[in-house]
């Protein structure tokens, strides 16, 4: 399992999540680690913005959506 620390700031307006081991990118895990943050969060704490590591979700994607690479060079 994982360890959630969270670090409060006054006024904050951004979040990250850091993970600080191994990590493969299974959705069904990110799912639980959102979760689980969902439940640490602090009460009334607002943020704009809530950023994850990259990598943090990995899947294939699928041949109905174009890729990035190629929609950026037209």
């Amino acid at each position: 399992m994982w360890e959630i620390e969270v670090r409060e700031e006054e006024n904050p307006f951004l979040a990250r999540i850091i993970i600080c081991d191994e990590w493969r990118g299974d959705p069904v895990a990110a799912r639980r680690i959102l979760e689980s943050v969902c439940d640490k969060w602090p009460e009334g704490k607002r943020t704009i913005f809530l950023i994850t590591c990259g990598g943090f979700i990995e899947f294939n994607w699928p041949d109905s959506l174009p890729e990035i690479g190629k929609l950026a060079s037209r």
